[in-house]
């Protein structure tokens, strides 16, 4: 019985997830204020996001915010 929940377990766990994922806009570090580094307006699955990569020190640090939009006094997720 416990190999067999061991076996259930595993291939519950195991799945192959994917989304489409495109530029729409390279946003320069100037932008930012940053040293070094810049953002991306990107879409994933229909959805705008920011992602952002500056240096943070002797690090680099990334950052993706989700872009939303009031329709209707509603906070919704901005499409595409």
């Amino acid at each position: 019985m416990k190999y067999i929940s061991i076996i259930l377990m595993s291939l519950f766990l195991v799945g192959n997830a994917n989304a489409d994922t495109r530029t729409i806009q390279i946003i320069p570090s100037k932008k930012f204020d940053v040293y070094k580094g810049g953002g991306q307006l990107i879409c994933i699955d229909t959805y705008k996001f920011v992602y952002t990569l500056m240096r943070a020190g002797p690090s680099w640090t990334s950052t993706m915010t989700q872009f939303f939009e009031d329709k209707d006094c509603k906070s919704l997720p901005a499409k595409c």
